[in-house]
């Protein structure tokens, strides 16, 4: 009886190891994932800012950040909207966003709402979305 019930204890003890190190593995891949992201999306940046500087764009802002408030229910609410560049080129500001992947292109929801909310929000003469994959810059006109 009590070799059974020692068993039954082990068999516990061992799954609960074995569930704390399955979330531990979880996290460390999840933080690995996030860090590998970062580092393309920071690699990107850098090939952008080369890219448009060898034709002649001007670095004004990097990590561009501005607050925003708005109403929800009557209660003010602030929030933070952070874009990649604002350069300028012939007396023009401009907002320049970059992706790589499947996020560089313009039809990609998530980045055609982040562009729409720029519009609103920076008060830029134009937006456009670099592509880092491809080394291209594609202008972004939203129609009313």
């Amino acid at each position: 009886m009590r070799t059974s019930l020692l068993l039954a204890l082990v068999a516990v003890l061992a799954a609960g190891l074995a569930v704390l190190l399955t979330l531990q593995v979880r996290r460390w891949w999840k933080a690995r994932l996030l860090h590998t992201r970062m580092g393309i999306a920071s690699e990107g940046e850098e090939d952008a800012e080369r890219w448009l500087a060898a034709r002649g764009y001007v670095i004004v802002e990097r990590q561009a950040q501005r607050r925003c408030t708005m109403h929800i229910n009557g209660r003010v609410a602030e929030f933070d909207v952070r874009a990649d560049l604002l350069v300028r080129r012939d007396d023009e500001l401009l907002l320049v966003e970059v992706k790589t992947g499947e996020a560089a292109d313009p039809r990609f929801p998530p980045t055609r709402r982040q562009l729409r909310e720029y519009c609103a929000i920076f008060g830029v003469d134009r937006i456009f979305l670099f592509d880092a994959t491809s080394m291209r810059l594609h202008e972004v006109q939203f129609l009313e």
